[in-house]
């Protein structure tokens, strides 16, 4: 039996039992059938349970047969079975590999790595210990793009939990702090409730400076809260990852919206409309008393023309030496330094609620034509200027007079290199691959009623914003995510049922509306799904066509002549008389009882 080359084929249960049963000499049932069609189509994780003694193992071995140059991982906390596992394949003329804690050798895993054996069985401390043998396998594309499927066999062996990045998050406000602290505890199981800790001076006085200079050395993830401190400062609370120089950490800014150049834009163009309109009015007023004017307006133009005649002078200026092209990051001091002699000649400190040159051209790199976000922290501290063949202090080399640079420099550069050595350390993140030149303004939200009665079309669409969140969730972070911390880091429940609140009333037609609507992060990367599952459920509704001439009705008999308030109506009542003191004229025997009754 010949197999397909095409690595994406999936045999038929026929082809599946006839080749087992020829490697294998067993014939496999319907179930173990389905299950490695499952495997071979690497749409979901599979869950296969059955007695003991069914054939679960040979599902392992299955998908094997129709990916020769696949590998599989089984992870098992018991050791016996993988040394079992191997024998009984070599038989067959298939190369398996146990590793544990003594034969997790650089050879043995550069052999894996090179994909000498089509099994591995390893034990779960082994896999998947923090800078472990494992971790370089993980991070290997050469190895894990051979991967069929790592199973994890006699899994209620192994104990469940989450595994915690050690990370820190500062904050320039306490309520801040303590806010986020519980609000993170609120999203994991409550035996992990206590790793998540806040503190600031008022505990101790040890952490007053906590990030100037606390040496915690595997701290991999660090979070800023807000553009509220100098690069400075900033840069020394991320200086607090990857202490250890055998680690890579992520940092995080998290930024005010007023910040962005749309935003700012727009802010300048309402700022601009409101000095036209102050302009006017104070032209109106001196119009009104123009008698009152203390200098013609032909002097007015002469010193607007000496004005803008002296400006042009200074600027058109350049008597200097031809230096050669600049490059990015002198362009980028020179902004910086024209800045703060731009300050000092004023005799005043920059405002707090503006952001320095260095700030604002970080946190809006992506727009910029450098797109780069160390690019502003390389000119600032103007470490473009260090020789990079400058003598090592050691002859076999110094961490500390040259460091190693990381092979990821930040988000934008991941974003635009074509081929990577890498897994994206930035998957946890909403993706910039489809950012535009300037994303959509969010202006102001619509207000809706939201105490309202549930509809079929309405928990249809929250059941299938459920099932979309959940299968993002699984792709992106995995299942164990999903089951572990729920599905909302994509989509927060507050978001999700902010699009049915729209949805119902047809507020969200655009992902424009979508993001000005909810302020969901990930927008850009999934709101034409959004709109295709809204439109599902709540379709555009046609635009109203004007009513055409003589198409009105009379809502008493019908008649297309008349309204019901003509008198040309057979049915016409004439409204009672709104004479002062008039009596009011029954209509009917009751009112008339009613009438008499009262006046009793």
């Amino acid at each position: 039996m010949s197999i397909p080359t095409l690595s994406t084929y999936i045999p038929t249960h026929a082809e599946l039992q006839e080749r087992t049963q020829q490697v294998f000499g067993r014939r496999p049932c319907r179930w173990q059938c389905k299950v490695a069609q499952a495997i071979l189509k690497r749409q979901n994780d599979v869950v296969n349970t059955a007695p003991t003694g069914s054939g679960k193992t040979l599902t392992f071995w299955m998908p094997l047969l129709f990916r020769p140059t696949g590998t599989v991982i089984v992870i098992t906390p018991l050791n016996i079975l993988g040394s079992q596992n191997r024998e009984q394949l070599a038989r067959l003329g298939i190369w398996a590999i146990s590793i544990d804690a003594q034969s997790a050798t650089p050879e043995s895993l550069q052999h894996i790595e090179e994909g000498r054996y089509r099994v591995v069985v390893v034990n779960p401390k082994v896999a998947l210990r923090r800078k472990g043998a494992f971790e370089r396998l993980w991070r290997s594309p050469a190895f894990t793009s051979r991967l069929i499927s790592i199973i994890w066999d006699e899994a209620h062996c192994v104990s469940s939990g989450i595994k915690l990045l050690k990370f820190l998050v500062f904050f320039d406000k306490k309520s801040e702090a303590i806010a986020a602290a519980d609000h993170l505890r609120s999203r994991l199981p409550r035996e992990f409730h206590h790793k998540i800790v806040w503190f600031n001076s008022d505990n101790t006085q040890e952490f007053y400076a906590f990030g100037m200079g606390v040496d915690m050395r595997d701290i991999e993830i660090v979070v800023q809260w807000r553009t509220t401190c100098t690069l400075d400062a900033l840069w020394q609370r991320f200086g607090r990852a990857a202490r250890d120089p055998s680690l890579e950490a992520i940092v995080v800014l998290f930024v005010e919206a007023r910040y962005f150049d749309d935003a700012k834009a727009i802010a300048a163009e309402r700022t601009v409309e409101k000095k036209r309109k102050e302009a006017r009015k104070a032209v109106e007023r001196e119009t009104s008393k123009r008698k009152h004017a203390l200098e013609s307006q032909a002097d007015r133009r002469a010193k607007r023309a000496k004005t803008i005649e002296k400006v042009g002078d200074a600027s058109d200026s350049n008597d200097g030496p031809d230096q050669g092209s600049p490059t990015v990051y002198e362009i980028l001091r020179a902004v910086y330094r024209q800045s703060v002699q731009n300050c000092a000649n004023k005799g005043k400190k920059a405002s707090v609620e503006d952001l320095t040159p260095e700030m604002d051209n970080l946190v809006n790199a992506c727009w910029r034509e450098f797109k780069c976000y160390r690019a502003p922290i390389m000119a600032f501290y103007e470490n473009d200027r260090i020789s990079a063949a400058r003598e090592e202090c050691q002859p076999d080399g110094c961490s500390r007079c040259s460091p190693t640079n990381s092979p990821i420099c930040c988000e934008l550069c991941w974003n635009a290199q074509s081929t990577h050595t890498h897994q994206n350390p930035f998957r946890m993140l909403p993706t910039l691959d489809a950012l535009p030149a300037q994303e959509p303004a969010g202006t102001h939200t619509s207000n809706i009623k939201k105490d309202y009665a549930f509809e079929p079309a309405d928990i249809q669409l929250q059941d299938a914003l459920h099932e979309f969140r959940n299968a993002k969730t699984i792709k992106l972070f995995g299942l164990p995510h999903l089951v572990e911390m729920g599905p909302t880091l994509v989509m927060g429940d507050d978001t999700l049922q902010r699009i049915i609140d729209c949805a119902r009333v047809h507020k969200i037609d655009t992902t424009d509306a979508l993001k000005r609507e909810t302020k969901w992060a990930r927008t850009l990367e999934f709101g034409a799904e959004i709109l295709a599952i809204i439109h599902r459920y709540y379709p555009i509704p046609e635009p109203s066509q004007p009513a055409a001439a003589g198409s009105r009705k009379c809502s008493k008999c019908s008649s297309t002549t008349h309204i019901s308030s003509n008198s040309l109506c057979p049915k016409y009542i004439k409204p009672a008389s709104r004479k002062e003191n008039a009596a009011p004229k029954p209509r009917c025997r009751s009112e008339i009882r009613l009438i008499l009754y009262r006046r009793r």
